[in-house]
């Protein structure tokens, strides 16, 4: 899956009015506990450049911690 720079944007994510993916340049610690909690339900995406793939995750119920997709 090829990544294209172009879809890159600066814009603040609650600013959008559509379905956002963050991207982090690290992958999330799911043993880490988010302080502050995160939106529960908010995604974020990681490139691993070891595998070419981007990993999904997703903030739990109650924020604290990341949990992995699929």
């Amino acid at each position: 899956m090829a990544i294209n720079s172009a879809s890159f944007t600066s814009v603040d994510v609650e600013n959008m009015q559509k379905m956002v993916l963050g991207l982090t340049s690290a992958r999330p610690d799911l043993n880490a506990t988010n302080d502050p909690p995160r939106t529960p339900g908010e995604m974020v995406g990681y490139y691993n450049p070891g595998t070419d793939k981007v990993e999904l995750f997703v903030a739990s119920a109650g924020g604290l911690f990341w949990r992995e997709v699929g």
